[in-house]
């Protein structure tokens, strides 16, 4: 039998955008599969609940109940970012416990919703991507 290999962080972003077949995507979109995509398992049970329809929150909020407590937490942040009027149990005080690289996580997911930050994708040397949030230039 084949090696299964994990997928990356840039792959598996890219594959929960494509799952959405040309439908308009704007910043919460983005913020959403960016923590969605953060880690392997989030992505698995992530990639079931994404389609052109939409991102559905509900369904992968029933999933997540044999989920670390970190794993929920980014879950719940990236439904709050996508839609601004969920209630979200995640506090500033959890997020500054979450710890390495996670906050870093939480923290350009919030940039990238708020339009501050925009996801790049660049392809290494050995065609690997790479996801790399990137701030956007301002003019004050």
């Amino acid at each position: 039998m084949g090696e299964i290999k994990s997928m990356n962080h840039a792959e598996r972003y890219i594959e929960l955008v494509a799952q959405t077949r040309g439908k308009t995507l704007d910043t919460s979109y983005y913020a959403a599969f960016y923590l969605l995509s953060s880690e392997q398992w989030i992505f698995d049970a992530a990639k079931r609940h994404v389609s052109s329809n939409g991102i559905d929150f509900e369904g992968l909020k029933q999933c997540m109940g044999s989920f670390d407590e970190i794993s929920q937490n980014m879950i719940e942040i990236a439904y709050n970012l996508f839609k601004w009027t969920s209630h979200c149990k995640v506090t500033p005080f959890t997020i500054s416990r979450m710890g390495h690289p996670y906050i870093e996580q939480v923290c350009n997911a919030i940039y990238i919703a708020s339009g501050e930050m925009k996801i790049q994708i660049q392809h290494l040397e050995d065609g690997i991507p790479e996801i790399f949030p990137e701030c956007e230039e301002r003019e004050w």
